[in-house]
């Protein structure tokens, strides 16, 4: 068992020790601002409260889901500085191997929920594991990192199972 343990600790270690340091060029989420949309819709869940509506209410913010793509798309990395408002997608982002992820501590990145749900971030090449537990393989996106930020599904407050109940 201790072995096991062991070599776990060791590729857990050589995984970090292989992750790209970030790099000091890339632009801020904000400089992709021109890709930003401010949008509105409707959902039954109060972002505020936390609470389900019985009647849907109107949610305005800026949706920043093809900024970041581009970012990434640009530079592997995005980084996401102190926002006033939530940072709203309406997918998940797309993560690759060598991906960077820093988003300020305080800064809330929430995901658009509807009637078919998503997850907050997704590997470009998913590997599965419904048959029990996978090793890392061929194939297998690696050394991604995401640090700092509020990541919101607007379900449950951080805690607790995901409130999916579709998709």
């Amino acid at each position: 068992m201790d072995l096991k343990k062991d070599q776990l600790v060791s590729k857990l270690l050589e995984t970090e020790n292989n992750v790209p340091t970030k790099i000091a060029s890339v632009k801020s989420l904000t400089d992709y601002a021109n890709l930003a949309k401010k949008q509105s819709w409707k959902q039954k869940l109060d972002p505020s409260t936390r609470e389900l509506k019985s009647k849907a209410i109107k949610i305005t913010g800026t949706v920043w889901s093809d900024a970041i793509e581009k970012s990434l798309e640009e530079n592997n990395y995005v980084h996401i500085p102190k926002m006033d408002e939530p940072v709203y997608i309406d997918r998940p982002i797309i993560v690759e191997t060598g991906t960077q992820i820093i988003a300020h501590p305080e800064t809330e990145i929430r995901i658009i929920i509807d009637e078919v749900e998503h997850c907050l971030i997704q590997n470009n090449s998913i590997v599965s594991g419904q048959e029990g537990r996978i090793e890392l393989c061929q194939g297998a996106d690696r050394d991604i990192l995401i640090e700092g930020g509020i990541w919101s599904d607007q379900r449950n407050n951080g805690a607790g199972p995901q409130g999916f109940r579709k998709g």
